[in-house]
């Protein structure tokens, strides 16, 4: 990643890992374990990408341990809210067809769009970082 000043087409292509990890779950069930590893190397490796992103275009340290904080807790909120929406959508259809296909949906519309916009090299701007409070020395 260190010398590249665009990482769209990384962003890009681990985004349609997903997308292929799915398809073959859908017309290639035999190969199980292949779309689990590909779905598996899509996810650790958006992860890695992200944080990597944060890392390479904060303007500071502090802003760096503040924004990556802030990622990795939003990102344990959203995998269960995803699973229960693919459980409602199995439920109502009977089918995983549905849940899959809203899958591939989301990962080839909005993972590819946003690693597109986040990896062309724009720095991230900090939000004003909050005074320190003053401590008292002890007598």
């Amino acid at each position: 990643m260190r010398g590249r000043s665009d990482h769209r087409a990384v962003g890009v292509v681990i985004s349609l890992l997903l997308v292929v990890a799915v398809l073959g779950l859908l017309f290639a069930p035999d190969l199980l374990v292949l779309w689990l590893v590909l779905a598996g190397l899509s996810g650790g490796s958006s992860l890695v990408l992200a944080l990597a992103l944060v890392g390479e275009r904060s303007p500071s340290a502090a802003h760096t341990g503040r924004l990556s904080g802030w990622l990795r807790a939003s990102g344990t909120c959203w995998p269960p809210r995803d699973r229960l929406g693919r459980a409602v959508l199995f439920a109502a259809t009977g089918s995983w067809n549905y849940p899959l296909l809203a899958v591939i949906a989301v990962a080839s519309s909005s993972s590819s769009c946003r690693s597109w916009r986040a990896a062309t090299g724009s720095p991230i701007r900090p939000s004003p970082m909050p005074p320190r409070p003053r401590r008292e020395a002890v007598r």
